[in-house]
């Protein structure tokens, strides 16, 4: 049952890719941890320059969320461009420095080893982004 509805899933997240590629993607990621089935909520979008100018400005958002059992819930927010990489990972309450620094050395790391450019920001707050979504893209309705 599990495996024929991921297909319904992503058969209908490839009618809606067809349909608007400019659009947000919602695909939720499936994590077994510790014996219970968890999700990751993973959000992304491509984006294009329509108006001739340099395609250094035109990348790809990426948006994940996941529920970390000590530090709550956590958004990763990624703009993936020509040769550079910036992030942001908001979360509810201040990240400890340890766990800044870390992801931080492991950020650089990944840009060195791309050739690319790009910084990570953290950002403690209530709200995260909430990406734009068509009612139909999972059969909800609104």
């Amino acid at each position: 049952a599990l495996a024929g509805h991921l297909a319904d899933d992503f058969g209908r997240m490839g009618r809606l890719a067809a349909a608007d590629p400019g659009a947000w993607r919602f695909i939720p990621i499936p994590l077994l941890h510790q014996g219970a089935l968890e999700q990751a909520l993973l959000f992304v979008r491509r984006s294009h320059r329509h108006d001739g100018g340099s395609d250094d400005e035109a990348g790809t958002r990426i948006l994940v969320e996941i529920e970390h059992p000590r530090l709550g819930r956590m958004q990763i927010d990624a703009l993936v461009r020509p040769h550079r990489l910036d992030l942001i990972v908001r979360s509810h309450g201040e990240l400890p420095q340890a766990l800044r620094d870390g992801l931080a050395a492991i950020h650089d790391e990944a840009c060195a080893l791309a050739d690319m450019a790009g910084a990570i920001g953290f950002q403690a707050t209530v709200n995260f982004v909430a990406p734009p979504l068509a009612a139909d893209n999972f059969g909800v309705t609104a």
